[in-house]
């Protein structure tokens, strides 16, 4: 389970408004493509959603020429794409929605008028109830797992991969950090809450590589 995020040099991932379109450039978008190439789930929430209409598919065609020769060894399907949508709030009409069949809703409703909405549509909808009343995270993450889905990028807002790395969900992150800076109240790489020095998450940097002026 991979988290992707772009980030500026002050870590603020988008503005306050929700504006982030873009923080990096054309290379490093390149080199997402290549993490969804090779992912068979793609994890999003229904902010991410509904701020910015995204469609979160693979696009062979904007790889790198290095793994335009190697995509084959990785890239069979489109990656599923996984809205975390706690109260069924995802519009019909979603670019998101446009292939059905790779869509899977994991919500907390239990509402069979509501869901039978989306199951019309041919969008399969996932009932995990947590005791929060949220979406069950290692409940979602262990029916991808079930499913033979073995490589997950998740590619969300800091409130939704912030629930992910507070549940120890997330074995690697991918940050693309660009040289600008937004501001202090622009929005963070991950919403979890840490008020000790103690309680500081350590992270092991495995690789750092350039793509045009932004770094991974």
């Amino acid at each position: 389970i991979r988290s992707k995020s772009a980030q500026s040099l002050d870590g603020r991932t988008a503005m306050a408004s929700g504006e982030s379109y873009w923080i990096t450039g054309n290379k490093a978008r390149a080199d997402v493509q290549y993490w969804r190439g090779r992912s068979g789930a793609i994890i999003t929430g229904v902010e991410t959603v509904l701020q910015d209409d995204c469609q979160l598919n693979f696009r062979p065609e904007k790889l790198s020429k290095k793994h335009r020769i190697i995509s084959d060894k990785y890239i069979v399907n489109q990656p599923i794409r996984v809205i975390v949508d706690s109260q069924l709030r995802t519009p019909l009409d979603a670019q998101i929605l446009n292939h059905p069949a790779q869509v899977l809703i994991a919500t907390a409703v239990e509402d069979e008028v509501k869901i039978n909405q989306y199951i019309k549509s041919g969008i399969a909808v996932k009932s995990m109830r947590a005791a929060n009343g949220l979406v069950d995270l290692q409940q979602l993450c262990r029916y991808l797992g079930m499913h033979e889905i073995n490589e997950v990028l998740i590619e969300s807002g800091a409130t939704l991969s912030g629930g992910f790395l507070a549940a120890g969900l997330i074995d690697e992150i991918i940050v693309y950090t660009a040289p600008v800076l937004l501001g202090s109240s622009g929005r963070p790489l991950f919403q979890i809450n840490i008020e000790e020095m103690s309680k500081r998450h350590h992270i092991e940097i495995t690789s750092i590589k350039s793509f045009g002026k932004d770094q991974r």
